[in-house]
């Protein structure tokens, strides 16, 4: 069975001054669901056991979280917009929020440590007996969390790494992560990380976005594209993160996705021109000289803009009874005649350097 964390279980405390509009809203959508639990806070109050009402709460929204949840949520969210206890409603809505979610919740930092406000034991014992030095400490509607909280880097011995440590900076203290889970649940901003279908559906429509782009454009401009692609999903996902607490795929999509798009765009680039200009000599190589194919090879504009004008023999020679001589040979008779024909016409060509362009 699930049993509340800290945070949780000092939320709840929290809310146990709307335990009795709590009572109201299931009665209304599920009445048999409150004869399990106690009638008034008071009562709450007076059992001191919390972790039950807590445990009843969290299987009955858990059991019929797309039903009576939403419902409640619903009504909270009407009567939020026209009420003047807008503070209280949302704190209901957090603890429904906070029942109906999953097990385990994504921190979401305020920032580095020392950023919720610490307040060191001399200064609370003091205001007892000084008020008036210590007038700006005020407890009342706070949650309270006491616990070691060092302002020493060496010095630490209850320090857990985040995305706000530095190498020679502090850690933060678990008094303080509990203030902060505590805040989230209170507040609703917990950091949300897509559903894994979503994010593989994310990761592959980046992907495919980013090998279309780098196929379209010029190999020379990708080095230039690339980044600046990377740049823009960046910031569309700073921008959701800062807006909505969406946690959004990162490392693939910025140093797998980008670079191998790219390469992988060169590569193949390559691969097709080198089997285009392959293509090219083998059509063409059975009528032009080889010089021609060559450039032909290199691309069409190579020839468009390579004409020049020269002066040379044209040379055209016939076997003399070439037809009534076919047709008395065997093929492999004719095939080594038209060699020997060939080789003796060709060799003093291509000495002199001239081509055969055509036979």
């Amino acid at each position: 069975e699930d049993t509340p964390t800290l945070p949780v279980l000092v939320f709840q405390v929290y809310a146990v001054k709307l335990y009795d509009d709590l009572i109201e809203m299931l009665e209304e959508y599920e009445p048999s669901i409150t004869h399990s639990l106690p009638r008034d806070k008071d009562t709450v109050i007076a059992e001191k056991n919390i972790r039950k009402l807590m445990q009843i709460l969290r299987n009955h929204f858990q059991q019929n979280s797309s039903n009576h949840a939403e419902k409640i949520l619903s009504q909270l969210i009407h009567q939020e917009t026209m009420a003047d206890n807008s503070d209280e409603i949302r704190i209901l809505k957090s603890l429904i929020r906070t029942y109906q979610g999953p097990a385990s919740k994504y921190l979401n930092f305020y920032g580095p440590p020392g950023t919720i406000r610490t307040i060191p034991y001399y200064q609370v014992l003091d205001s007892i007996e000084n008020p008036d030095i210590h007038h700006n400490l005020d407890f009342e509607g706070k949650a309270i969390f006491i616990g070691l909280s060092d302002r020493m880097g060496v010095e630490q011995y209850d320090s857990f790494y985040t995305p706000f440590s530095q190498p020679d900076g502090l850690d933060i203290s678990g008094v303080e992560i509990a203030a902060t889970a505590f805040a989230n649940l209170l507040e609703d901003i917990h950091v949300t990380s897509l559903h894994p279908a979503a994010h593989l559906l994310v990761v592959g429509l980046w992907g495919l976005f980013l090998g279309i782009i780098c196929m379209m454009m010029p190999t020379i401009a990708g080095p230039i594209a690339v980044p600046g692609l990377s740049m823009f999903y960046l910031l569309i996902v700073h921008y959701l993160f800062n807006q909505y607490n969406l946690l959004f795929p990162l490392i693939i999509p910025l140093f797998i996705q980008a670079p191998m798009a790219f390469l992988g765009s060169v590569f193949w680039k390559y691969f097709t021109v080198n089997k285009e200009r392959k293509n090219i000599r083998t059509a063409f190589g059975y009528y032009l000289p080889d010089n021609v194919v060559d450039q032909l090879s290199k691309g069409l504009e190579n020839i468009e803009s390579g004409g020049r004008l020269v002066y040379g023999t044209c040379l055209v020679t016939d076997g003399e009874k070439y037809t009534a001589l076919s047709e008395k040979m065997k093929p492999d008779e004719l095939n080594i005649f038209l060699n020997k024909y060939f080789e003796a016409i060709f060799q003093p060509v291509r000495r002199y350097s001239g081509t055969v362009s055509d036979i």
